[in-house]
């Protein structure tokens, strides 16, 4: 999530991004990473800093039969053997960054 934006370009630090003009004017700098503008099979119910992002199924989507799970809660888990081991348990359903010394 963007933490700043850029006033003169009306940009922020991810590239290739789509913002809503009138969400990115009525945003504050501080806040315009906070309450996205999303459009997609998903959207946006919370985030807790340094904790989660929750998204739900957005049934308005046209192709939402093609997205089945209903949420999506993304973990921020820096440890990769607290991540790994995670996944092993069934704690979690998908990771990234996995080493190659942790595949078997």
């Amino acid at each position: 999530m963007p933490r700043r934006l850029v006033r003169a370009g009306r940009t922020h630090c991810r590239a290739g991004i789509i913002h809503s003009p009138k969400a990115v004017a009525a945003a504050a700098n501080d806040q315009f990473g906070m309450k996205p503008v999303c459009a997609g099979p998903y959207r946006f119910v919370v985030r807790v800093a340094q904790d989660r992002i929750v998204m739900e199924r957005f049934e308005g989507y046209c192709d939402k039969d093609k997205f089945p799970p209903g949420r999506l809660v993304f973990l921020p888990v820096p440890d990769t053997t607290v991540r790994v081991a995670n996944l092993r348990s069934g704690q979690l359903d998908l990771i990234e960054r996995m080493s190659p010394n942790d595949v078997e």
